[in-house]
């Protein structure tokens, strides 16, 4: 499921998608907020098998419509088609419920 998200002043296409374990955000979507990036060393496993290192980690505020979320994101570089991949970590910790 797509959104038009916002991350500090800037839109933020942002995937819902439960089929991811964590929360990702493009490199360029920090920069262009000037967010802090976390650096940390992690691999991804990627859905195709392959792997992708991280860049590190950030904590973003993301507002979708009026709802605010406080999340932590690996951060990658383009490897995800969108600014974030909003994974089952935020979809716990929110208590979504998709019908």
């Amino acid at each position: 499921m797509l959104f038009e998200g916002h991350l500090e002043q800037q839109d933020a296409l942002t995937l819902l998608d439960s089929g991811v374990s964590a929360n990702f955000i493009l490199k360029k979507a920090l920069d262009v907020g000037k967010l802090t990036l976390n650096l940390t060393e992690a691999t991804l496993e990627l859905a195709d098998g392959s792997s992708s290192p991280t860049l590190g980690t950030a904590k973003v505020t993301l507002r979708i419509g009026a709802f605010r979320m406080r999340i932590s994101c690996f951060v990658t570089e383009p490897s995800i088609d969108f600014d974030i991949d909003l994974g089952n970590t935020s979809l716990t910790e929110y208590q979504a419920v998709l019908n």
